[in-house]
């Protein structure tokens, strides 16, 4: 059995109608599933740690990165395969899996061919696939989720741009580099694993 992780939020709401073209085709490929909805932001892992508990073969995001990027925390170690149908705001992580980024598209390509391994950022205990950062990024992403999930595409992604310039402040970072600590200034700190 596969399990769907759906973020109903997703993409204005998009990411349902999404799901509904993705059990059309499961159901008549005879391909079992189940339907999970996210509820808050990290309940995306609760819901893969179930799917693990579950014994299912494989689960499939229906979202955007982030609610992938949480699921992939709960399965982290379990061995089970995960799959993105793209559903979000932006939709940047298709790129680094080279998956396509219209969403049967994803379904297709992810039905059709093998898992591989990704690679993750683990930061301090916490796993991350795309993206991990500190400082302007994150006050651009913040802007963003003001929106509340209404508009997609790269207009939120603008606003919180121009925004985030007017009310950012730097960012003093620690950091330490073969056993060198230092001290600075800093407009954002990333660690980044897409393209």
């Amino acid at each position: 059995m596969r399990m769907l992780i759906v973020n109903p939020i997703a993409g204005c709401g998009y990411a349902l109608k999404v799901m509904e073209q993705v059990q059309s085709v499961l159901t008549a490929r005879n391909l079992p599933f189940r339907v999970m909805r996210t509820e808050y932001p990290g309940y995306a892992a609760k819901l893969a740690r179930e799917a693990v508990e579950m014994g299912c073969e494989a689960v499939y995001v229906i979202g955007g990165d982030g609610t992938f990027s949480e699921a992939a925390r709960g399965l982290a170690g379990s061995g089970i395969p995960i799959g993105l149908i793209p559903a979000g705001t932006g939709n940047d992580f298709v790129k680094t899996l080279g998956t396509p980024k219209e969403p049967m598209a994803a379904l297709d390509f992810i039905l059709s061919h093998e898992p591989r391994p990704c690679d993750a950022i683990d930061l301090n205990g916490q796993i991350f696939l795309n993206v991990a950062g500190a400082g302007f990024d994150v006050t651009v992403l913040e802007n963003v989720a003001d929106f509340g999930g209404k508009i997609r595409g790269l207009l939120p992604y603008l606003v919180g741009l121009i925004r985030a310039i007017w009310k950012h402040q730097p960012l003093q970072l620690t950091y330490t580099v073969d056993g060198k600590t230092q001290t600075k200034d800093a407009l954002l700190c990333i660690a980044a694993n897409g393209k």
